[in-house]
């Protein structure tokens, strides 16, 4: 099950995970010496989360953020780390995702090889998308780094080691 937190959020989850609380005996603990625990614990937080796999990070419709060049070419925002569906009304299925030096990005070059309606191609460029059939409005999914908005699977809290296991 995928869910959406905010950094605070996810925070306390991984804290709980990470650092669960020893058994008290009744002892207080205080510091003064000024070592900021809740910035260490954030950072290596998100440490964690752009370590996990893609499978388990969430995925978001980046279309809005998109600039759009024409038919068949859009340009990703920077927050976007790497797109993972290409899809449009105007096609049968989800265009197929090539890579800007791959074969299949090779094949586009040709008007006998190109993507079509039954068969679409999103060739991935840096930040460049291109489509091929061209179409107006082609919606992209992806894995994108938003400030304060961290999608991910439940399932992703099962990788977090706990401190004192190490």
């Amino acid at each position: 099950m995928k869910v959406t937190l905010t950094e605070a959020q996810l925070l306390h989850e991984w804290r709980l995970r990470a650092f669960p609380e020893p058994m008290s005996t009744g002892y207080t603990v205080v510091r003064k010496d000024g070592v900021d625990v809740t910035a260490v614990l954030t950072a290596g937080m998100k440490d964690w989360y752009h370590s996990l796999p893609l499978h388990l990070r969430g995925t978001t419709d980046v279309t809005e953020m998109c600039e759009r060049r024409g038919a068949g070419h859009v340009i990703l925002p920077e927050c976007v780390m790497t797109v993972t569906r290409v899809s449009s009304d105007e096609w049968e299925a989800d265009a197929v995702i090539a890579c800007g030096n791959s074969r299949e990005a090779q094949l586009q070059r040709s008007v006998y090889t190109q993507g079509s309606v039954r068969r679409p191609v999103a060739v991935v460029e840096g930040r460049d998308v291109r489509v091929w059939p061209p179409a107006e409005n082609v919606r992209i999914e992806g894995v994108a780094d938003i400030a304060d908005r961290y999608i991910l699977d439940m399932a992703a809290f099962a990788t977090i080691t706990p401190y004192y296991a190490l």
